[in-house]
């Protein structure tokens, strides 16, 4: 078996990492548009594995927060699977966390990919949960008179329902944007501060609490994260699309919990599910 180095990503090998990203999902992989961000990224770090002077897999380990780490963009070139490339990189990873003050570390990876959630769990990650991948399109012009900003005075009241909610206990206090899932309630006073926080149905009910984001593109606005109880779900699905047009979106986007009952009200509210993209989130703690 070859040997491998390790080392962070350099400016010079961005050649290198667009060769191997023409040959994941089609061509399609999103790793060029992510390497200037991820070599200047002082905070984490950009793996790459090389046999001699070629680029054989890369990871990346990204710090969100003091204490919260997420590592994505496990690839392996098709020539060199089957060396043990993922398991290196992951322990590598691990050992940077423990390196710069520990914390919790996460990950994502598609539930039917049967490598990675191996390797999670033979070193000492847990499942998190497991979530959908959803999407609506919208073809209709919907009345924009549902939900209400929450305002700075309102945080303690939110933080309150939120930390109420089954969601909020179901998912550990984590909410899903770009792919990654973060701590929500760190993140509290900045994300009202961006006029993200909302009630359901009115400021005067408050049934459920929502987080969202309309920063995604010029169509798209993705659904952060749904506090409501499970006879109000259903409903609160419903009326998405009314925020949808206060914000003049298009498409929505919304990667729940794979439940029976979020399943349901996606399927009844028209929300096309995916069937080949169920994510797992593992999560260990790192002294």
């Amino acid at each position: 078996m070859r040997s491998f180095a390790v080392r962070p990503a350099r400016w010079e090998d961005g050649a290198a990492v667009a060769a191997l990203a023409a040959q994941i999902w089609d061509g399609e992989d999103y790793l060029t548009d992510c390497f200037a961000d991820w070599v200047r990224d002082s905070e984490g770090q950009f793996n790459l594995a090389m046999a001699g002077d070629e680029l054989a897999a890369c990871n990346k380990l990204t710090r969100l927060a003091p204490q919260e780490w997420w590592l994505e963009g496990l690839r392996v070139d098709p020539r060199f699977r089957n060396q043990g490339l993922a398991w290196l990189l992951h322990d590598y990873a691990l050992e940077l966390v423990r390196g710069r003050g520990g914390g919790r570390v996460r990950l994502a990876t598609a539930c039917d990919n049967p490598a990675v959630p191996k390797i999670a769990r033979q070193t000492g990650f847990r499942l998190q949960n497991s979530y959908l991948h959803t999407k609506l399109s919208l073809s209709t012009a919907v009345t924009p008179d549902r939900f209400a900003l929450v305002a700075a005075a309102e945080l303690p009241q939110f933080q309150a329902q939120l930390g109420a909610s089954d969601a909020f206990a179901a998912q550990d206090g984590l909410m899903e944007e770009g792919w990654t899932w973060y701590e929500i309630e760190p993140r509290l006073a900045a994300l009202q501060s961006q006029g993200r926080l909302f009630w359901w149905p009115d400021r005067a009910s408050r049934r459920a609490v929502l987080i969202a984001n309309a920063e995604e593109g010029k169509k798209l606005m993705g659904i952060n994260f749904c506090g409501a109880n499970e006879t109000d779900f259903p409903a609160v699905v419903a009326d998405f699309p009314h925020l949808a047009a206060h914000f003049q979106r298009g498409e929505l986007r919304f990667k729940p919990a794979d439940t029976a009952v979020n399943r349901a009200a996606l399927s009844h509210n028209g929300w096309f599910i995916d069937p080949e993209t169920v994510l797992c989130v593992f999560e260990r703690h790192l002294a």
